[in-house]
């Protein structure tokens, strides 16, 4: 899983900018995103979970790495808080589409992933195949933008964008929202 991929990002050294400390965060994420991605498809996805990326950011996550079990909880809270603004940088740059705005409990984040860096087309997740337990993606244009987002292009397509807000019920359609929002 993800070897060739991993070789995509280190390859493309313009798909991060390497400037700022986040930037470089953000680097280290999308190399654990694509190490781990089932790659036998377009695109590739990533589901393993924030936990995956805030190890991979050096964040400890087990009891035997912390002092106590309230420091391990103070580390997952911090973890998780910088996992979430790492994925921001990712999604920003379009590098990470996310498949929902919100998940249920328990269900982790598909991120399709996009690792060229000029890269004319985006990802939309149409349907969540239950059979699978993995959604079902189709390729769009891009639409004109002064940044590689493709949070604007999502919206632009009907899909839910941030990850971070909404809902959203695993239905047959991601794009409805029982909110009555687009």
């Amino acid at each position: 899983m993800g070897s060739q991929l991993v070789k995509q990002v280190l390859g493309t050294p313009e798909l991060i900018p390497r400037g700022t400390p986040r930037e470089k965060q953000a680097r280290i994420a999308a190399i654990s995103m694509a190490s781990i991605a089932k790659d036998d498809g377009a695109p590739p996805v990533f589901f393993a979970g924030w936990e995956q990326i805030a190890v991979a950011l050096g964040y400890c996550l087990t009891l035997e790495d912390a002092r106590s079990p309230e420091d391990l909880c103070r580390n997952k809270m911090n973890a998780e808080r910088a996992t979430r603004r790492v994925l921001s940088v990712l999604m920003q740059l379009g590098i990470a589409v996310p498949a929902t705005t919100n998940n249920p409990t328990g269900m982790r984040q598909h991120y399709a992933l996009i690792l060229e860096s000029e890269a004319d087309y985006t990802w939309l997740p149409r349907h969540f195949d239950h059979r699978t337990q993995m959604y079902v993606w189709e390729q769009v244009p891009r639409a004109e933008s002064p940044s590689r987002g493709r949070l604007m292009d999502a919206k632009d397509h009907g899909s839910l964008g941030s990850p971070d807000h909404g809902t959203h019920d695993h239905g047959d359609h991601p794009s409805h929202d029982p909110r009555g929002h687009a």
